[in-house]
């Protein structure tokens, strides 16, 4: 068996646990199957390191019975442990299965022939500026899928599929499902075992209920990309199976066949340079190139330009990008609805494929805020105007009678809110009622449901 201390300095490991740049999570099945993943801090600051960060990608480790006690009272704050005590959980941990290496996306726009600036465009951070390689180098260019990498776990006779930081996100959950339902795992993980032990299969999970991109229909499976030797943690892509001398004479070349799974396609391109001067193709994301006989079997992607433009407009469906964007509608957007002002910063020959994401934005804007925002707006408007004649807003008598009128009302805080607004309003001698009614509802609404 392969142990955790033949891949990394297990003390290195424990301080980038430690400091914050690695996360974990446990099987709630069996408490011993721990995935170790980068975490999003890592990202941000580009901290890579080959033995660690890099490396914890859906890191699946087994711990000893002593290194689950230590990690069950360490785990809540690694921060606060000591890096001794962390790295003494790993003493005898296994190596069950893993990820290909954290790799990059080819910036082909800012790099000169032969030279590379590789970017993490998860985060928009360079990660390098001046990258030498060979463009001609013989590559395996397939299609980049939008969708979850899946890790294939031997778990009591089966398997089941973790997601690179997680046993329990939604999409790992559905990945076991359809490799349960869909693929004679069991039947699987026997024939793994008698050819091909040592390596991880590695999936890429398309569910028709996440968001993505790109539009994949009815389509709901595990793709089957290939497999990955633990020990070396070299790739072997499906369209290189039985060919690449680890997987020849072993039956590797059977898998889909037998075992029903989908495989990404395979494009003509014989070399990373020719993968670059191949067109874009609609409602995809892009390729993924690896560099055949690279000492590091080194793998790059290449995202078109139209699903990075359409990438970001989906990351504006954040909830906080969302109350952004909606802070600065005005009040005719407000009361119809319309938050498709996002399509005027899409280029005209983009916004047909960019519709999904644009009737996403809208669906969600109304269903969290614009809703609630319309019917507090026009009950607010309705009760301020049952009273408004009764009331003097020249008279403080009268605006004290005023608020416990609205204080006593049986309704929300947040149309009481908007009727103070139009109060402060009719003080000022503002004359348009809505306008004053709706900034309101946006400064509350916001506000409440940021919380």
């Amino acid at each position: 068996m392969l142990e955790l201390n033949e891949l990394t300095d297990l003390r290195r490991f424990a301080a980038d646990l430690h400091d914050g740049w690695i996360g974990a999570s446990q099987n709630d099945d069996d408490r011993h199957l721990i995935v170790f993943c980068y975490t999003a801090r890592t990202q941000f600051a580009g901290h890579w390191i080959a033995d660690t960060t890099l490396l914890a990608r859906g890191l699946v480790v087994r711990l000893t019975d002593t290194g689950v006690s230590i990690y069950d009272k360490l785990h809540m704050s690694w921060n606060d442990a000591s890096i001794d005590d962390i790295t003494l959980m790993f003493d005898d941990a296994l190596v069950v299965a893993r990820g290909m290496r954290k790799f990059f996306t080819v910036d082909a726009a800012n790099s000169d022939w032969g030279k590379l600036k590789l970017v993490d465009d998860d985060e928009g951070v360079t990660v390098a500026d001046d990258v030498s390689i060979d463009y001609n180098a013989p590559a395996s260019v397939a299609d980049k899928l939008d969708g979850a990498l899946g890790i294939g776990v031997r778990v009591n006779g089966d398997y089941i599929i973790a997601t690179k930081g997680s046993f329990r996100s939604d999409e790992s959950i559905e990945g076991t499902v359809f490799m349960r339902t869909k693929h004679d795992s069991r039947a699987f993980a026997d024939f793994m075992d008698k050819n091909l032990p040592g390596f991880t299969p590695l999936f890429e999970i398309i569910t028709p209920g996440d968001f993505h991109v790109v539009q994949y229909g009815k389509l709901a499976d595990i793709v089957f990309l290939g497999l990955l030797e633990n020990a070396t943690g070299w790739w072997i892509p499906a369209a290189l199976l039985g060919v690449d001398e680890r997987t020849a004479d072993r039956n590797a070349v059977l898998i889909p066949g037998k075992f029903g799974f989908i495989t990404p396609e395979i494009y003509s391109a014989r070399t990373l340079g020719e993968a670059l001067q191949l067109p874009a193709i609609a409602n995809h994301e892009g390729m993924v190139a690896t560099l055949d006989g690279t000492a590091k079997q080194d793998m790059f992607k290449i995202k078109y330009p139209l699903f990075l433009m359409l990438q970001r407009l989906k990351n504006s469906t954040s909830d906080k990008a969302l109350r952004e964007f909606i802070s600065n509608m005005n009040t005719d957007e407000i009361m119809h609805g319309n938050v498709n002002g996002l399509a005027d910063m899409v280029p005209a020959d983009a916004r047909e494929a960019a519709k999904p994401i644009l009737t996403r934005l809208n669906q969600r804007a109304n269903d969290i805020y614009l809703h609630d925002m319309r019917d507090a707006v026009n009950t607010a408007i309705n009760e301020f105007n049952k009273v408004k004649n009764t009331i003097d807003f020249t008279d403080r008598d009268s605006l004290r009678d005023y608020a416990m009128i609205v204080n006593s009302m049986n309704t929300s805080a947040e149309i009481k809110g908007i009727m103070f607004a139009l109060k402060a309003g009719a003080i000022r001698g503002d004359d348009n009622e809505l306008e004053t009614a709706v900034k309101a509802a946006k400064r509350i609404i916001l506000n409440i449901k940021s919380l």
